[in-house]
């Protein structure tokens, strides 16, 4: 314990284990009050004695009364203090902690967003490119900066799991998903006052279960670092004249936009030829960036978003990333008797189909749309739901519930947000709906459906399922080692497939809904081996599986939605496939749906031939405009002509390609392209100051070394067991890894088998802490050693510079290791060079430091003047960085709010002329003056707001650790 009189204002004192700094000193007769302001918690007054209060020295003062600890303690301390702020302030963190192989293009995205203002951004990368793993290397920075503690990912139902997979297996990144049956249970396990959505910081979460109900209510009480919205534009706000309407899922994200500093909206079709819908979709981002659509200018675009295609990304050596894909029709006639049975079909589904759109049913008619869908996939698809119908209809159909209802109108919206599971499970509920009929009606009907059934079991052959198994005997006759990706919409369909492969010697893998993801996972990992060429899948292979080891593709029947064939297609046209991609459309020709499909395909075709080959950039925007379905059941209930439904087809995707050439030159065509120079140069930049893997397995040895921590090799090249020291153990952490790997390589290579000793991996966060030494047990901050390093006798000075904004919150850190010698000479030092952990840098000796020792405050004053020249000269650089971001944010600011305000007033004067005519206006002057008052002060706080994070401050320089150099040549 210190006597009180040996305290001086500002001294930093440790009161058990609570460190704090005296902010005011109290003399008394016989004790001292001594006042106390804590990094935590209120100032406190202590009275001593009795109160033990422990002066803690500064590294100064450690130097000046000669109390020294061990090099390696020293070398240790620096090493964290050094890679703790390369998590905050380096340049590219995850281009050396991440298990994946990150593509130029990637950096320069990630790169851009994380230089974004609050890191706010519209991701329209096209499909394929990868927006997960950039969004991921993002996440991932941010986190390691300690800028992304609360996560909140809202994606479609079907790719929740695909999310989780991808975070975790790249990047090492843990999230929960949360449904309704997760959060009922979180529910009932919290107190009744508590928020299920603040029990987990990283949430990943269905876009439909938050959009409405307690799931919402909830939300809205809460905030978060970053939300990430993927197919954002799924946010859709339509405007009809003067009435706006807006989606559930655009009401969701408004109500979330300002629950978060960070905000990554990720879409590959930013713009679906609507102005408005696009301009909402940004007001998300930036709400002040433009005044309304008719004024989105595209160079000013660049500030927040970023929307690069396929064609044009090149890898560090110039080459195409991407390869061609080729799309190929394979017609199919059906038989006599598939004929016969396709029109028997059709003709029950048109007439039922016609009855329910009389009746404004829209759920029997859908109900109709399965049947004709399920019909032209297989035979037996359409057996089995021709069963289904009958058994309800004898046993009497069960209305939909209310929660059925409401996820109907979801279905209706929006196809794609049931995953595959609840897809096919929702859709055998709605398959045997029916109207309401007399006995005699319903007598009829099941009449009709028997005979169906007994000419559907007639058919022994299946002339799809024939063609498909001679296609596949062709490809591997050709390469026995080929692989071949088959989809079909339906269970039913895909048991069918699986059934007449195997008749023919094959062995299919399998993927549906109802797996669980570990053996969808499973069967990926087989599907890759050499020891399987066929794998059946239902669209459950797009929802978290990963296959661009297979470059051939089959679709058994196509969807009629679009989206969901480009969405196929992009399974294994995307990011890593290393091949042409081929894709082999089956067509029955002698069908309406066949023909209608084939003309889309084909039409398509053209226009990526007429647009430069940027089929995958562009089809989901030109088919986003065109409703296939209703077109081909528009022809089924009118008995249209092919040709006068491929004509309607074929003129609404003219009228997107338009759209699309218009779009591009009015708003997107300045959006800044790839610049592979610029990327490689901060690629290469990052390199330089970057942790090496090398640097971090040196470190976390030395620490074990010190502590009896032991580092095993197993029988696996670069693949450890280690053994914590005692000292670190806490919750979090094992007391044993049987695998770990300091090597980006082998944890790529061997997955989940190994864990990766890296950034944000806990026990290399656990020793960093440590040594950090935030409670001033473990030392290091005051050594003499000798070192090869320097020619003569001097201090080491080990500085932090510190930048903060007007609000106190730090904006840019760094170490700056100023060496001043006996001489008063004066080198400034990279950080990565004062750590080297040499066992034989021992402490030297009082008598070959004694010369120094009476000169150190002159030559600390030398170096901390250097010190304090160098913050200055960053400062204002970081000043100048920050001046550009506000100034533009300024004029943003200011042009939305004046535009606003001069409208308000335009609208304002309106009304008063209009009173002085007579009207009664008095209603409509008071609620226009509120909004012009409202618009006039939210000017003022957004200018006092921005004026705040405008100033950045220097604070003096902060001494953190010093070492007396002695030259080994003196030993």
């Amino acid at each position: 314990m210190s006597p009180p009189n040996d305290f001086e204002i500002g001294d930093r004192i440790r009161i058990g284990e609570k460190i704090g700094e005296i902010i005011k000193i109290d003399p008394r007769a016989n004790a001292t009050i001594i006042k106390v302001a804590f990094e935590e918690g209120p100032v406190r007054d202590f009275v001593s004695p009795p109160s033990r209060i422990e002066k803690i020295l500064s590294p100064l003062e450690q130097l000046q009364e000669g109390i020294f600890d061990s090099p390696i303690h020293f070398d240790l301390h620096f090493e964290a203090m050094r890679l703790s702020l390369a998590y905050a302030y380096d340049h590219l963190l995850s281009l050396a902690c991440t298990r994946t192989n990150l593509e130029p293009y990637q950096v320069e995205a990630v790169y851009k967003i994380l230089n974004t203002y609050k890191h706010r951004i519209l991701l329209a990368d096209d499909v394929g490119l990868g927006k997960t793993i950039e969004t991921g290397m993002v996440l991932k920075e941010l986190s390691l900066r300690g800028f992304a503690k609360r996560i909140l990912i809202i994606v479609p139902a079907p790719l929740c799991f695909q999310w989780q997979r991808e975070l975790r297996e790249r990047f090492d990144e843990n999230f929960i998903i949360y449904g309704s049956s997760y959060v009922d249970t979180m529910r009932d396990s919290l107190p009744k006052d508590a928020n299920v959505w603040e029990a987990n910081h990283r949430v990943i979460t269905s876009l439909d279960y938050v959009k409405r109900g307690e799931a919402l209510n909830e939300l809205e009480r809460t905030n978060w670092d970053v939300i990430i919205f993927d197919e954002s534009h799924k946010l859709s706000a339509t405007r009809y004249g003067n009435k706006i309407e807006r989606s559930l899922r655009f009401r969701l994200a408004q109500a979330l936009h300002d629950k978060t500093e960070s905000l990554i909206l990720l879409t590959a079709t930013p713009h679906k030829g609507d102005p408005f819908a696009f301009y909402s979709l940004l007001t998300l981002v930036d709400p002040y960036i433009f005044e309304n659509e008719r004024k989105i200018l595209s160079a000013k675009l660049n500030d927040i978003m970023i929307r690069r295609g396929k064609d044009g990304i090149i890898d560090a050596e110039g080459k195409p990333v991407f390869r061609a894909r080729e799309v190929v029709t394979v017609p199919i006639s059906y038989n006599d008797k598939e004929k016969a049975l396709y029109d028997a079909v059709t003709g029950y589904v048109q007439e039922f189909y016609n009855l329910a759109k009389a009746q404004n049913n829209r759920a029997v008619g859908f109900a109709m749309v399965l049947l004709q869908k399920r019909m032209v996939s297989s035979i037996v698809a359409i057996r089995s739901s021709l069963k289904n119908r009958l058994t309800n209809l004898v046993k009497g159909v069960i209305p939909l519930a209310k929660e059925e209802e409401v996820r109907l109108r979801d279905y209706f919206e929006d196809p794609d947000s049931l995953d595959d599971w609840e897809k096919d499970k929702f859709e055998s509920r709605l398959e045997v709906l029916s109207l309401s009929t007399t006995p005699e009606g319903l007598k009829k009907e099941i009449s009709v459906l028997k005979a169906l059934i007994k000419f559907s079991e007639e058919i022994s052959i299946d002339s799809k399922g024939e063609a498909l198994a001679e296609f596949i005997h062709g490809v591997l006759e050709k390469d026995p080692k080929e692989k071949i990706l088959i989809f079909t919409e339906y269970r039913d369909t895909l048991n069918y497939i699986i059934g007449i492969l195997k008749e023919r010697g094959f062995n299919p893998l399998v993927i549906h809904g109802e797996m669980e993801m570990g053996a969808r996972r499973e069967a990926e990992r087989h599907f890759q081996s050499p020891a399987f060429n066929l794998m059946v899948a239902t669209d459950a292979a797009g929802e978290g599986i990963n296959l661009q080891f297979c470059h051939i593709m089959v679709n058994y029947d196509l969807p009629w939605n679009p989206n969901r064939i480009d969405q196929r297609i992009g399974r294994l046209h995307r990011y890593g496939q290393k091949r042409d991609v081929k894709v082999h459309n089956l067509f029955v020709t002698n069908t309406r749906e066949g023909q209608i499909l084939a003309r889309l395909m084909q039409k398509v075709a053209i226009i990526e031939k007429d647009l430069g080959g940027k089929i995958s950039e562009i089809v989901g925007f030109i088919l986003e405009g065109v409703n296939l379905q209703d077109l081909i059941m528009r022809a089924i209930a009118e008995n249209r002509p092919v040709e006068v439904t491929a004509q309607n087809i074929e003129r609404a995707i003219e009228e997107r390609k338009t759209a699309y050439e218009t779009i591009e030159k009015s708003f997107l065509m300045d959006l800044k392209k790839f610049d592979l120079e610029e990327t490689l140069r901060v690629i290469e930049r990052s390199k330089e100051r970057s942790a090496k893997e090398i640097e971090i397995e040196r470190f976390t040895r030395s620490f074990f070394d010190l502590f009896g921590g032991k580092i095993e090799p197993t029988r696996k090249k670069l693949v450890y067991r280690l053994i914590p020291p005692k000292e670190i153990l806490q919750e979090g952490l094992k007391d044993r890894y049987d695998a770990i790997t300091f090597s980006r390589e082998v944890a790529k290579n061997l997955g989940e088998d190994v864990e990766f000793m890296a950034f944000g991996h806990p026990l290399l966060d656990a020793i960093i802490d440590y040594c950090r030494d935030k409670n001033y047990r473990f030392g290091g901050r005051a050594a003499t050693k000798y070192t090869d390093r320097f020619k003569k006798t001097g201090i080491l000075f080990n500085f932090l510079l510190c930048f903060d904004d007007a609000t106190g919150k730090t904006i840019n850190e760094d170490i700056l290791p100023v060496f001043v010698d006996i001489d008063e000479e004066v080198e400034l030092l990279s950080p990565r060079d004062i750590a080297d952990f040499d066992k034989a840098s021992s402490d030297a000796h009082f008598h070959e430091i004694e010369e120094i020792q009476p000169n150190i405050s002159v030559i600390y004053e030398k170096a901390y003047e250097t010190a304090l020249h160098k913050a200055k000269e960053s400062c204002s650089y970081v000043q100048k960085r920050k001046d550009r971001e506000i100034r533009i944010k300024r004029e943003d600011t200011q042009r939305f709010f004046n535009t606003k305000i001069r409208e308000e007033d335009e609208r304002l004067q309106d009304y008063k002329k209009r009173l002085s005519l007579g009207e009664d206006m008095a209603i409509a002057i008071r609620g226009s003056e509120k909004r012009l008052e409202d618009l006039k002060t939210g000017l003022t706080k957004a200018l006092d707001r921005l004026e705040e994070e405008d100033l950045v401050v220097e604070r003096n320089p902060e001494l953190i650790s010093s070492a007396i150099c002695v030259p080994r040549s003196k030993v």
